[in-house]
């Protein structure tokens, strides 16, 4: 049976092997579950994945990272010194991991798998979307059409980069406490704080979330954090789902699936190529509208029959061929099958 050890940029997720039992975070259920599904199905097929903590580069076969490591990273260091096998999977964003689509680092590795639809040439760099256990997904029993109209599910980050979707989300957080605060529920970590922060007064208030609901401005539409997204999301007709960062091509995070598992309606900013990889008919895109002010006349105005069928579309959608590359089971079995076939060649690639 061969090995590959994978490496997190996270030391958590390399302890006690937690990234490949899918402990962790709840933040992050839907990566633990792929890299815990990964291991399983791989091993069913003779490979088994083991985690950098606990094994020593020599007595391996190869070496999968998640996410690009800095240039001087140790770990590494030593695994390219092994002159064995070198697998990239990227996960974060650009705005999260500006490494993941380094020309020059990318030379380094034998085999990539990546969101980036434009870089995919199924010979060395292969697609790799986030995906998601689609049973998961929740049918509504009551009037879909008469639940709450609008939520929010996202925690409040703030990163100073190009392309960053953090502060939009705020500014229409802000609207909506300003003008319909009714029809608006906010829900996830961090809304109380300040952000950016301005002082170092700023940032010590920060530290304490304590003291965060008696001076929040969110005070009229915010309802906690949650558990589940999914069950939450039951709730209400439509969900906002703004990625953190705007144009990565074929970048498609766990906001819109988890909409559409939650038998609601996705309003979706993010992938610049999102039209090609869900269909038009089962989310309501952002850029189409001028002004916070214009989506929430049209939220408003729409019809029943309307409604229902991005619901009916959305459930077709996950029912085809189209929605594979999303869903848990495929990556494992393509993942796996791509790293096998590279271990069978008898010597690495020239570096």
């Amino acid at each position: 049976m061969k090995t590959i050890v994978t490496h997190s940029n996270y030391p958590v997720l390399n302890q006690a092997s937690n990234m490949l039992r899918g402990i962790g975070d709840k933040t992050v259920k839907d990566f633990l579950n792929q890299m815990h599904t990964l291991a399983r199905v791989s091993e069913l097929k003779g490979l088994r994945l083991v985690s950098s903590e606990a094994f020593a580069v020599e007595s391996v076969d190869g070496f999968l990272f998640i996410d690009c490591p800095k240039p001087n990273d140790l770990f590494f260091a030593s695994a390219q010194r092994t002159q064995k096998p070198l697998f990239l999977m990227v996960w974060e964003s650009d705005l999260i991991n500006n490494e993941n689509h380094n020309k020059e680092m990318q030379e380094i590795f034998d085999i990539i798998f990546t969101y980036n639809d434009l870089i995919v040439d199924n010979k060395k760099i292969f697609k790799a979307a986030y995906n998601f256990d689609f049973s998961e997904r929740q049918i509504y029993r009551g009037d879909s059409f008469n639940r709450d109209l609008l939520c929010l599910i996202s925690s409040n980050n703030y990163i100073n980069r190009p392309g960053e979707l953090y502060s939009l989300r705020r500014k229409l957080v802000d609207w909506y406490s300003e003008n319909f605060p009714e029809c608006f529920h906010l829900y996830g970590r961090g809304w109380g704080k300040i952000i950016p922060p301005r002082n170092f007064f700023d940032k010590l208030y920060n530290k304490f979330p304590i003291l965060h609901p008696l001076v929040s401005k969110y005070n009229k539409c915010y309802r906690g954090e949650v558990d589940s997204k999914i069950t939450v999301g039951l709730n209400y007709k439509f969900q906002i789902c703004f990625e953190n960062m705007s144009s990565p091509v074929g970048y498609v995070s766990e906001k819109l699936f988890h909409a559409i598992f939650s038998d609601s309606v996705p309003i979706y900013l993010g992938a610049e190529n999102i039209k090609k990889l869900v269909p038009y008919e089962c989310f309501i895109d952002f850029r189409e509208f001028e002004s916070f002010s214009g989506l929430h006349e049209f939220l408003i105005k729409m019809d029943r029959y309307t409604y229902l069928k991005y619901l009916d579309n959305a459930k077709e959608f996950l029912s085809s061929t189209a929605s594979e590359v999303f869903n848990t089971d495929y990556f494992s079995n393509s993942v796996s099958d791509i790293l096998i076939k590279r271990l069978s060649t008898t010597r690495a690639i020239e570096r």
